[in-house]
C-alpha cells in the first residue's frame, strides 16, 4: 500500500520548480512565429458532395457492385421461392436429406404435442 506524501514534501518540489528559469526568449519567438504562420494559412475547404465515381470507388469498383447486385438478386429469389418449395416438397428430396422424415411434418408434430399436451 502506498502512502500519500505530506504537504511539506510537495512544497519542496513546487519550490524547486519555481526556481527553474522560464523558456528562453528565442523559444518564445519561434513559437509565436509558428503560431502566426498557422493563423495565416488558409482554412481547409469543406468536403464536396460525393460523386457517382466516388461512390463506385468506395464500394470497390464495378466488379464488386456487379457481384453485390447478383448476390442480392439470388437472395431475393431464394427468399421468395424456397418457402413454397419446402412446403410443396416436404416428403420429397428434403425428407431424403433429413433421413426419411419430413422436417415440416416433424416441426408440425412437435407443436401439436406441445399444444395438446400429448406425452410420448
Amino acid at each position: 500500500m502506498t502512502t500519500e506524501p505530506d504537504e511539506t514534501e510537495l512544497d519542496a518540489f513546487f519550490d524547486a520548480a519555481r526556481r527553474q528559469p522560464g523558456p528562453s526568449d528565442d523559444l518564445i519567438a519561434r513559437v509565436l512565429a509558428d503560431a502566426d504562420a498557422q493563423a495565416a494559412a488558409p482554412a481547409p475547404q469543406p468536403a464536396s458532395k460525393p460523386t457517382r465515381k466516388g461512390v463506385i470507388d468506395a464500394l470497390g469498383g464495378w466488379l464488386t457492385i456487379t457481384g453485390l447486385a447478383a448476390t442480392c438478386a439470388a437472395g431475393l429469389a431464394i427468399g421468395v421461392a424456397l418457402p413454397s418449395a419446402v412446403m410443396a416438397n416436404s416428403d420429397g428430396p428434403l425428407a431424403a436429406l433429413l433421413g426419411g422424415e419430413s422436417y415440416v411434418a416433424g416441426f408440425d408434430a412437435a407443436f401439436f404435442i406441445q399444444d395438446v399436451g400429448v406425452s410420448e
